[in-house]
């Protein structure tokens, strides 16, 4: 039985008195009294615990995770944190935007001060007091989080607070179901059971549910057998690394996958011409799914190669770039900085397009190309390795200074001084104490001027369009040919420094999970596929799918002989069914049974 995680509890004891439960409740009993427990969530930065809690007065009651008190009761929602160097006021205040702080910047302004952390003394029971001492003491902070003091993370105000603190587990159902499948039938095949024998069947809620989980776990085993290619090309390449041009060959290279996996005919070409013009369109359509792993949340949020330190992405030659001090003389900013520093300025800046999805090709992303290629795509490739039946090519966005004119039919997002570039470069100018004047127009000054030197390196590529007040206005995107796909240390995992802002210096572990998943030869392994098995299906859906789950094949007459291809290629490996799936259906052997929930009643 796997449960699903949830909360995680503990009393306030901060000695060997306290108690950790998984079970929600409201005490923890024990010889002399009653304890409150209270639920525990943890930092998405840093990993550091944070106790839910309402401050009713001078008492700490529990309170769950994304609740608000009552009203009534005049309470104030937030987090208990403990630990000696969560919070120095006196040093961490220099690094808080100005907005947040009075006119001398020596305290938080009076708006924000209730946000700001709060010496809290505490015990066990939940009495608490900003003045009296008490057994324990940590910091409060009101819900929902201005920042986070454990990481020295800034938050937009936008933010949703499930994006800045996790509960101990909070996947869901189907991921859950997913990546329990796939571990299973993962583990089958390093236990050396026959490829016949690798499979399972798993009941889930309803008929709509198997049909949307046998979806989702076919677009994991995709993102994932496709990450695991692009990460074995990149390593067999070495540090000299990938750029474009030869990626998807590389990635096709390292797949190796029959044809009639791939190619929209039934059998492989004899004509090695025509095979070859398959094997070149399915190489471009590899690269359209590498570039759009570049930016983030793509298709199915997993932690990718980059945070599985499997991956680094680079820009060619910018080291040099950066070291050349004349080329930046006349730029605020990089003209003070050591070469150190200016590239980890510039990388970051070129993250920002990246991750943003702002990229420039004439060859693979003006819009003409991107229909080209979907045709081509849905023409003579075959599923999974084509594009959704409701699914485009992402036109990529542009990056921008100024509004866009109403009219403009352009994607873009902003560069401006309130968006996240314009806060990290606030901030960076901050915590290397430089004297340069960011306010008003010297902002659109400085960006302007960057931009200018960015694009004459040749890394960007700009294009006029139609501004707000109808002027003409730049925008700008990272030419492809610039980023480099060079094989990660598995150690060291590259912080988003303007997506996730931060006074304290961050170091992202790798998921060593994922990490493992992704470098699994997935090649050399039975192709994983799973179906739904329900009511809606017609008779001839209904058997086929039974006969490739049984996957009783065999190259004799005498049946002594398995199709051992075959089997790899076309069974069924996961069958996902109703809990209504009709008796006396010959499925063949099993060797997993896998539930989603608890049986019905009969």
């Amino acid at each position: 039985f796997i449960s699903q995680t949830g909360s995680f509890y503990t009393t306030l004891d901060q000695d060997e008195s306290r108690d950790i439960t998984l079970e929600p409740g409201v005490f923890k009993y024990d010889d002399d009294s009653k304890k409150p427990i209270f639920p525990n969530v943890f930092s998405r930065a840093s990993g550091h615990a944070f106790i839910c809690v309402t401050r009713v007065g001078d008492h700490l009651e529990p309170r769950e995770f994304r609740e608000a008190s009552d009203e009534e009761e005049e309470g104030e929602d937030g987090y208990l944190i403990i630990g000696d160097e969560i919070w120095d006021e006196r040093e961490d205040l220099a690094f808080l935007p100005d907005s947040w702080l009075n006119k001398g910047r020596t305290g938080p302004d009076s708006r924000k001060r209730a946000s700001f952390p709060i010496r809290m003394n505490f015990d066990e029971t939940g009495r608490c007091s900003e003045s009296e001492p008490l057994k324990w003491w940590g910091w409060f902070m009101r819900s929902p989080l201005l920042f986070d003091p454990t990481a020295g993370v800034f938050f937009d105000t936008k933010t949703n607070e499930g994006t800045k603190l996790t509960k101990l587990g909070s996947e869901g159902r189907s991921t859950s179901t997913t990546i329990t499948t796939f571990s299973i039938l993962n583990r089958l095949s390093d236990a050396g059971f026959n490829p016949r024998d690798q499979k399972l069947i798993s009941f889930t809620d309803n008929r709509q549910d198997a049909a949307l989980q046998a979806g989702h776990f076919n677009d994991f085993v995709q993102v994932v057998r496709l990450r695991a290619g692009i990460q074995r090309a990149v390593t067999a390449a070495g540090q000299g690394g990938l750029t474009f041009e030869r990626l998807g060959a590389a990635v096709f290279a390292h797949l190796r996958l029959p044809f009639v996996e791939y190619g929209n005919k039934n059998e492989e070409p004899e004509l090695p011409n025509i095979r070859r013009g398959y094997d070149e369109l399915f190489q471009t359509f590899l690269l359209y799914r590498a570039m759009g792993d570049l930016r983030r949340s793509w298709r199915i949020v997993l932690p990718n190669l980059e945070q599985c330190a499997l991956l680094e992405i680079s820009y060619a030659d910018l080291p040099e770039v950066a070291a050349t001090d004349g080329y930046w003389r006349e730029v605020p900013i990089l003209a003070d900085l050591n070469v150190a520093d200016r590239l980890l300025f510039l990388s970051a800046i070129l993250d920002f397009f990246r991750l943003e999805y702002a990229l420039h090709s004439e060859n693979y992303l003006t819009q003409g190309k991107l229909r080209e290629h979907e045709k081509l795509f849905r023409e003579k490739l075959r599923a999974p390795w084509t594009l959704d039946p409701n699914e485009s090519l992402r036109e990529p966005y542009y990056m921008r200074l100024e509004t866009l004119h109403r009219s403009a039919k352009v994607a873009s997002k902003s560069m401006g001084p309130a968006s996240g570039l314009g806060k990290f470069i606030k901030l960076f100018v901050k915590q290397r104490e430089l004297d340069v004047d960011l306010r008003g127009d010297h902002y659109a000054h400085f960006i302007r001027l960057l931009m200018k030197k960015l694009e004459g390196a040749d890394y960007l590529a700009s294009q006029g369009a139609k501004g707000e007040k109808n002027d003409n206005i730049t925008l700008y995107r990272l030419r492809i040919e610039k980023i480099v796909w060079r094989p990660g240390d598995l150690k060291m995992v590259k912080a988003d420094l303007i997506k996730r802002r931060s006074y304290k210096q961050q170091a992202p572990k790798p998921n060593l999970f994922f990490q493992d998943l992704y470098q699994r030869d997935f090649a050399a392994a039975k192709r994983l596929r799973a179906e739904d098995h329900t009511g809606q299906l017609n008779v001839d859906q209904r058997r086929d799918r039974e006969d490739r789950f049984r996957a009783d094949w065999y190259l004799d007459a005498d049946k002594k002989l398995l199709d051992r291809d075959r089997i790899r290629n076309e069974a069924i490996s996961a069958l996902y069914c109703s809990p209504t799936m009709e008796l006396g259906i010959d499925i063949g052997g099993l060797s997993v049974v896998h539930l989603r929930n608890d049986p019905p009643n009969p």
